[in-house]
């Protein structure tokens, strides 16, 4: 938990099951709405939650504001997406950016430098054959 001007910002990989002592995430909601982030964010005590996992950049506003950053590069197109979130005292402000990069670059380095799991890294995130 982070204080930035007046808000209480939580930073996280994705919601954690807080009857399983912290140990285990929460189940992945699928067709995202601010009712269902309400309810798997309900026992993290911040305004605005930045969260991850699925790789899907997203914005939506319930009880609390819910950013996911998505994915910085690893995806199957030749460009990713960048959040950026400015502060001020009273607000903030959410924006989200298109970035081109070179894919082809990234994918011939997973294989130069030998990159642990680089097969599965390749499939999944690159949609790689082989």
């Amino acid at each position: 938990m982070e204080k930035i001007n007046n808000f209480n910002v939580a930073f996280m990989h994705y919601a954690l099951d807080k009857s399983e002592n912290n140990k285990s995430f929460k189940v992945v909601e699928k067709q995202l709405t601010a009712e269902k982030l309400d309810k798997v964010f309900d026992k993290v005590d911040a305004e605005i939650i930045f969260y991850g996992h699925d790789h899907k950049p997203i914005y939506i506003s319930g009880k609390k504001h819910y950013i996911n950053v998505g994915s910085s590069g690893c995806t199957k197109y030749n460009f990713t997406h960048c959040s950026i979130v400015e502060f001020n005292n009273v607000d903030f402000n959410y924006q989200l950016i298109k970035i081109e990069y070179d894919k082809d670059t990234v994918i011939r380095e997973l294989i130069d430098r030998n990159v642990p799991d680089k097969e599965f890294i390749s499939k999944v995130f690159y949609g790689l054959k082989k």
